[in-house]
């Protein structure tokens, strides 16, 4: 439920262009600051230690990486402990480390995910069995960090976090078809220092969210208040928001965002504990959501226009929220 308070502030994007047609965006206010109350389900279950959150065959899932079974499903409507799948093992069907905030969905009833280092599309039945259709190598180099697939063939991922390898280009590229690997992108500069290798990489750590229809992907920075915007591989867009307040500190690092959700109309990135950002794709400020409840972890339902939340806690390990976000789409 929404509460009868939209507060409008003032929108000011400033524009300028610099070489290569890169757009540098300011948003110094969003057009709506929108306060949403939340319906608590109260699970069965306890819910312990959520690594993702999704929706799959109607139906919420929970991926919790330290337990066996890795996966917790729930019924979106009443919150109620459905079953759970998906085990830890080296059979065909089965998973040694899923990766970390590497999930995406291909439809309703298909995803893909890492597991130690390789690709796997996997099938859900209707009753909640798991079948891995494909495992595919990805890249040479491992560890593989800030991995996204960006379409069918096109996979990224950090080019030299945790790798023993140093560049100035922040990602990787692989072409499945032609099995070609290539490095991309300058670093942003937004501390007038430099650093290279594994620290650099960490302090421009960002969250990675993809458009294949658009042939875009965004990443947002997770100690900035900072995001860049890619088409076809070339930086298109960067954004600086200073809406809501925020000072990076290079010592004492503090999250600014964390995982977005992206759909091929928003992107829905979390800020700060108790907020959420909505963007379009072109990089214009949509709505500033604030929660009635801090939240962990968080996930969309586009066909029912929900926001579902999870919050660590002992007095929040039985409750999932759900918020209505149907307006954004009026």
């Amino acid at each position: 439920m929404m509460k009868n308070l939209i507060y409008l502030l003032p929108l000011l994007l400033l524009f300028s262009c610099r070489e290569k047609s890169v757009t540098t965006i300011t948003v110094a206010g969003f057009p709506s600051t929108i306060e949403l109350e939340a319906k608590t389900l109260e699970t069965d279950t306890a819910i312990l230690a959520p690594s993702e959150m999704f929706i799959l065959n109607d139906q919420l899932w929970i991926l919790q990486s330290r337990n066996n079974p890795l996966f917790w499903v729930y019924s979106l409507d009443k919150g109620n402990f459905l079953y759970s799948t998906g085990y830890k093992g080296h059979s065909s069907n089965e998973f040694i480390h899923p990766g970390f905030m590497t999930i995406q969905l291909i439809n309703e009833h298909t995803f893909t995910m890492l597991d130690n280092s390789f690709l796997k599309t996997i099938e859900v039945s209707k009753d909640g069995i798991l079948n891995v259709l494909k495992t595919e190598s990805i890249f040479d180099l491992r560890p593989i960090n800030g991995f996204v697939r960006l379409n069918d063939s096109l996979y990224c991922a950090f080019a030299d976090c945790a790798t023993g390898t140093e560049s100035d280009f922040e990602y990787r590229i692989k072409n499945q078809n032609t099995n070609k690997e290539s490095k991309f992108s300058e670093y942003p500069v937004l501390f007038n220092f430099e650093e290279k290798g594994d620290e650099r990489c960490q302090l421009y750590y960002k969250y990675l969210v993809a458009n294949a229809k658009q042939n875009k992907f965004a990443a947002f920075y997770g100690y900035f208040n900072y995001i860049r915007i890619f088409k076809d591989l070339e930086l298109e867009k960067e954004i600086f928001i200073e809406a809501i307040p925020f000072k990076a500190d290079r010592e004492n690092r503090k999250n600014y965002y964390k995982k977005p959700y992206s759909s091929e109309e928003f992107i829905y990135a979390p800020c700060l504990s108790d907020k959420i950002q909505v963007w379009d794709w072109e990089g214009q400020p949509v709505a500033l959501l604030t929660l009635e409840h801090s939240f962990f972890r968080f996930t969309i339902d586009e066909k029912r226009q929900k926001l579902y939340t999870i919050s660590l806690g002992e007095e929040n390990e039985n409750k999932i929220r759900v918020y209505d976000i149907g307006f954004l789409h009026d």
